[in-house]
């Protein structure tokens, strides 16, 4: 038992507006701004859940889920630069679709060397449907993100097993948070930064200040997760 109780929306939802204000805060620390606020905010959540504070569950989280997320997108590209994008478009496609190339790679491999018949056996699909559609779902939340990890829980059914799908929930958040923190790091690595492709020409040099580069998510304001990634000033 929670210290919030699952049915009061209202204390449900003012928690979730406190994380996600703190992690804005923290975000201008020096450590916090290596994470990024959507990996602190997903990071405190997981761990106010296992102290008991907020709920595991709760219908609040459903509302979150189903209206604000899906919301936050087009919310996103309202403060997007058009011009920045057209012409940016190109090797960020190209990027997008090695990086989903590699996802669905991961996920095949793991289909194949993993038993994965006894997971979801409560949704209610046989076993030759469901392994495929677990795998499918992990491929679209590490693709797209959470709106596609909701999405595809509800089109495949795996949704109707609160406990798979509880625990794919709780292990998509933890290892997405981690290996965001990973990503964050990164560009703060010397190791990196001697070998990255940098033009480091006299003539731009002088002209261009030097700046550091973190990785933010579309998400950073405000949502959890959207599967893309930006590298920006």
């Amino acid at each position: 038992m929670s210290l919030i109780s699952p049915d009061n929306h209202l204390a449900v939802m003012a928690a979730l507006a406190v994380i996600a204000g703190a992690a804005f805060l923290l975000e201008r620390t020096r450590i916090g701004g290596n994470l990024t606020a959507a990996v602190i905010a997903i990071l405190a959540s997981i761990a106010l859940a296992n102290l008991g504070v907020i709920p595991k569950s709760a219908p609040a989280y459903g509302f979150v889920f189903h209206y604000i997320v899906p919301l936050l997108v087009p919310l996103f590209l309202f403060t997007a630069d058009l011009r920045k994008i057209l012409f940016g478009a190109g090797r960020m496609t190209a990027a997008f679709l090695l990086a989903s190339a590699g996802t669905v790679a991961g996920v095949t491999l793991a289909l194949l060397l993993l038993d994965l018949s006894a997971l979801g056996a409560a949704s209610g699909l046989d076993v030759p449907g469901r392994e495929p559609a677990i795998a499918g779902l992990f491929a679209a939340t590490y693709i797209g993100g959470s709106v596609n990890f909701a999405a595809l829980g509800e089109i495949t059914g795996l949704v109707r097993d609160p406990a798979f799908y509880s625990a794919a929930t709780a292990a998509d958040n933890l290892l997405g948070a981690l290996y965001l923190s990973f990503i964050a790091a990164m560009p703060a690595s010397a190791w990196l930064a001697k070998r990255s492709a940098i033009d480091r020409s006299p003539a731009l040099n002088s002209r261009a200040p030097r700046a550091r580069h973190s990785i933010r998510s579309p998400t950073d304001r405000p949502c959890v997760t959207s599967g893309a990634y930006r590298l920006g000033p």
